[in-house]
C-alpha cells in the first residue's frame, strides 16, 4: 500500500481543506445531490416523467435547492394523484426535512469486495477494499443572506488502481449567493441519461478537483421573450488533472451543461468539455477563447502552435410521455469528438440510445426496466467508422482520461454495450437486476496502451449482476480465451454516534 499526496501540493486545494476543518459543522443538508444512487434518481425522474414536478434531470449533481423548490410547488396542486403524493412525500424523506438551525451529521462506512470495471450510475467502490468517513453540513440561508454547505468524504482504499490510498473523492465546500452557487472540491458528475453509462462525462473515472459554478434553481425566464424555454440550468467548471501523465503534467479541465424543458416531458441539454493548458502547452486568454469558439481543429481553423487542446461536445434529447396507454421515456446522446466548422453539430460522434418504462408492482412497490445501446466508436452521418478516434486525441496522447479512466463511458475507445435492467422500488429498498453485454476495443489498434480494459485486443463480456452480485464472463476475441469471475461487492453504512 502507497499514500500519495501529489494532489495536496496545488495551492487551492491545500486551502479547501484547511477551510474544511476550520470552519464549524453546522447542519446536516447537502447543497448538491450526487450522483450514485440509482433508486433516488428514477424517483426524480419518475416524478418528473408523470408531471408532479418539472426541473431538468439530465445533468447530475442537482442542487437540492431546486428539487426543493419543485416540491413546494407540487404541494400547492390539487390535481395530483395518491401515487404521485407518496411519491413526493418518499423524496422529502429522501431529502430530510429543511432546517432554519446550523445542524450536522456524518457517517462512515466500509465496503469489501472485486466491483466490475465497467461503472453505472451507482455509488460501487473502486478498489477491493474501503472504509470511507463522511461528514456534512449547511448553513440555511435567512433573510436573503448567503448559505455554506459542503461535505468532507474521506476514503481510505486497499490497493487502488492509480496508487492513492487516500481519497477525498465527494468532499466540496459550496456558497449560494441568490441563484448562484460556486463550489470547489472533488465532485462526481454524470452528465447525460444513461444509466449505465453516460459519454461525455460519467463516474467512471475519480471526480477531478475543480471551482464551478452553476445556477441552482431552474425557474423559467420571467422575460416573454424566453419563457417558452421553460425550467433551464446552466453551469461551468475549470478544474486540474494530475501530474505525471503521458503527455503533458496537470492540464485543465473545462465543462459547461446547460438544459432547458420547453415542452411537458421533453428536456434538451447540451455539453461541453475540453482539456487545455498544461505543462509546457501555452495557456492563456487567446487558447481559451479559440477552444470555446470552437477554433480547435488544427489545420482547418486554426494552427498547430494555437491549437488549444482537445474537446467533445454532446447534443441531447430527452423525451417522456405515452404510448398506446403505456408510459415511456426515449433518449439520444450524440457526442462528438470534434464540432462542424460550418454547423455547430457534434462530428466524428459517439452515440447512446436509451428507452426506459415504469409501472406499478403492488400497492407500494414500483418497477422500472430500461434498454440500452452505447457505441464509442466515431462515426459519421454516412456511418463510416473510424478507429482509434473516441477518447483519443494527437495533442494530449494521453486521452480524455483522469488516472488512466475515461472521463466518459466506462468501456473506452471502440466499443460497444448493450444493457436490459429491470429495478423494484418500494420506499425502503431497491432491487435491481442488470445484464449487459460489452464488446470492448472491437476495432482499435493492437496493442493499444491507452485502453484499460482491452489492451491487447477486442474483447467480448457478459455481466449479470443482482444486488450488486453476480457473474462476468469474458472473451478474448483476438486470443480465444475466455475467463469467468465473480463480480460484486458489499458495504455496510452507519450514523457516526
Amino acid at each position: 500500500m502507497r499514500v500519495e499526496y501529489t494532489d495536496m501540493r496545488m495551492l487551492p486545494v491545500r486551502l479547501l481543506w484547511l477551510v474544511m476543518f476550520i470552519i464549524p459543522c453546522s447542519a446536516w443538508a447537502q447543497a448538491w445531490i450526487a450522483p450514485g444512487d440509482p433508486g433516488l434518481r428514477r424517483l426524480v425522474e419518475r416524478l418528473v416523467d408523470e408531471r408532479a414536478i418539472d426541473i431538468p434531470t439530465l445533468n447530475w449533481p442537482i442542487p437540492r435547492r431546486d428539487l426543493e423548490t419543485a416540491i413546494a410547488a407540487a404541494r400547492m396542486r390539487k390535481d395530483l394523484a395518491p401515487r404521485a403524493l407518496a411519491d413526493l412525500a418518499e423524496l422529502e424523506t429522501r431529502l430530510g426535512v429543511p432546517s432554519t438551525r446550523s445542524q450536522s451529521a456524518g457517517t462512515w462506512s466500509i465496503a469489501a469486495g472485486d466491483p466490475t470495471d465497467l461503472r453505472g450510475f451507482v455509488d460501487a467502490p473502486r478498489a477491493r477494499g474501503e472504509a470511507s468517513f463522511d461528514w456534512n453540513w449547511q448553513d440555511p440561508a435567512t433573510m436573503g443572506e448567503a448559505r455554506w454547505s459542503g461535505e468532507l468524504h474521506v476514503t481510505a482504499a486497499l490497493d487502488p488502481a492509480d496508487g492513492t490510498a487516500l481519497q477525498p473523492d465527494g468532499s466540496y465546500l459550496s456558497l449560494s449567493l441568490g441563484n448562484a452557487l460556486l463550489s470547489a472540491g472533488w465532485q462526481d458528475r454524470w452528465w447525460g441519461s444513461g444509466s449505465d453509462g453516460s459519454l461525455q462525462l460519467s463516474s467512471n473515472a475519480r471526480p477531478v478537483f475543480a471551482l464551478s459554478l452553476d445556477r441552482e434553481r431552474s425557474t423559467p425566464f420571467e422575460s416573454r421573450w424566453l419563457r417558452w424555454l421553460g425550467p433551464w440550468t446552466m453551469g461551468t467548471f475549470m478544474g486540474v488533472l494530475e501530474n505525471h501523465r503521458k503527455d503533458f503534467d496537470r492540464p485543465l479541465l473545462w465543462g459547461f451543461h446547460s438544459a432547458a424543458r420547453p415542452l411537458p416531458g421533453l428536456e434538451i441539454s447540451v455539453t461541453r468539455n475540453a482539456q487545455l493548458c498544461g505543462r509546457g502547452r501555452p495557456c492563456g486568454p487567446t487558447i481559451f477563447w479559440n477552444m470555446l469558439s470552437g477554433r480547435d481543429n488544427r489545420g482547418e481553423n486554426v494552427s498547430a502552435s494555437k491549437e488549444p487542446g482537445n474537446q467533445v461536445a454532446t447534443y441531447e434529447i430527452r423525451w417522456s410521455g405515452e404510448v398506446g396507454g403505456r408510459p415511456i421515456a426515449v433518449s439520444y446522446q450524440d457526442t462528438g469528438e470534434t464540432i462542424d466548422n460550418k454547423i455547430p453539430r457534434p462530428l466524428r460522434a459517439l452515440e447512446l440510445i436509451s428507452l426506459v418504462t415504469w409501472g406499478d408492482y403492488d400497492a407500494s412497490t414500483r418497477w422500472r426496466a430500461h434498454l440500452e445501446f452505447t457505441s464509442t466508436t466515431c462515426s459519421d452521418f454516412n456511418y463510416a467508422q473510424a478507429a482509434d478516434c473516441g477518447y483519443e486525441n494527437g495533442l494530449f496522447t494521453g486521452g480524455y482520461r483522469y488516472r488512466g479512466r475515461v472521463l466518459g463511458h466506462s468501456t473506452d475507445s471502440d466499443s460497444r454495450q448493450y444493457t436490459l435492467g429491470l429495478a423494484l422500488d418500494d420506499g425502503r429498498s431497491s432491487r435491481e437486476i442488470l445484464l449487459r453485454r460489452a464488446e470492448i476495443n472491437r476495432i482499435g489498434t493492437i496493442p493499444q496502451a491507452n485502453h484499460l480494459l482491452a489492451p491487447n485486443g477486442p474483447q467480448t463480456w457478459w455481466a449479470r449482476l443482482e444486488l450488486q452480485a453476480g457473474l462476468e464472463h469474458r472473451r478474448d476475441d483476438l486470443r480465444g480465451t475466455t475467463t469467468t469471475d465473480p463480480r460484486g461487492w458489499v458495504r455496510y453504512v452507519a450514523p457516526l454516534r
